[in-house]
């Protein structure tokens, strides 16, 4: 398109999937999650199970179930199977 202000890399043309991850900033060839971002989250959802949530949230999060389920979410759209584990393990969690 001629009218945009956005001109595509040579080295970009003959790949359409590097063109769009380029574009749009999303790596789209790597749809899984760090290791170490998923040993994270598992290890914090098994502690609030086993500890309780307010010892848990180190970081202050003010809504801290929510910013949990957000993260489950994320973890769900990349990878459903292991976001449907990790949302079983939170709904065991005594949110008294």
């Amino acid at each position: 398109n001629k009218n945009s202000s956005f001109e595509a890399s040579p080295l970009f043309v003959n790949n359409p999937l590097r063109f769009i991850a380029n574009y749009t900033g999303v790596r789209v060839r790597s749809t899984n999650l760090l290791r170490t971002e998923l040993d994270q989250l598992k290890a914090i959802l098994f502690n609030c199970v086993r500890r309780g949530p307010a010892r848990q949230n180190r970081d202050r999060h003010p809504h801290f179930r929510e910013h949990l389920i957000g993260r489950i979410n994320w973890v769900n759209q990349l990878n459903p199977q292991r976001g449907a584990r990790l949302r079983m393990v939170f709904d065991t969690i005594a949110w008294t």
